[in-house]
């Protein structure tokens, strides 16, 4: 712990990427040795490379995307994909995920093209999976309901 915050050598690191080591039955030692002193550069340079993979195969869209598909996607060992987004952004993968496909529903929903789909069928299409997670998201991180949000845009239209 460093100032109330998990940290492994040093580095901020998520409860939750903690817990997704130990479920994959890791050991802490195991999880130890996954977590090398990477340099602020090294971890500026991979986080760079994640935020370019996801925006350029739009892997946020995968309702089931994980953090070692994405590892795969951006060929970086799955230890320093999450130290470099545990270091980087203001949350862990499902935080970074979910801004994703927040701004996905918000450029789906003024589409002429999923003016058929219902709010479900647009989220489900931005990569969420299910309604309830996708309400709570959005209101988190734009602070109105879906509902909210599609009427402030139809307003200022």
């Amino acid at each position: 712990m460093c100032n109330g915050k998990p940290t492994i050598r040093g580095k901020r690191i998520a409860v939750q990427t903690i817990l997704e080591f130990l479920s994959a039955g890791e050991s802490t030692s195991e999880i130890l040795l996954q977590y090398p002193s990477l340099e602020a550069e090294d971890i500026t340079s991979i986080f760079s490379k994640v935020k370019f993979v996801l925006e350029d195969q739009r892997l946020y869209l995968k309702n089931d995307l994980t953090l070692t598909q994405l590892s795969s996607a951006a060929s970086i060992p799955r230890h320093q994909l999450s130290q470099a987004i545990n270091s980087c952004y203001s949350g862990n993968f499902f935080d970074l995920i979910n801004d994703y496909r927040v701004e996905a529903f918000k450029q789906f929903a003024s589409l002429p093209d999923k003016k058929h789909l219902s709010l479900l069928g647009i989220a489900q299409e931005a990569g969420f999976n299910s309604k309830a997670s996708f309400y709570s998201v959005f209101k988190k991180k734009t602070g109105m309901t879906p509902s909210e949000f599609l009427e402030s845009q139809s307003k200022a239209a």
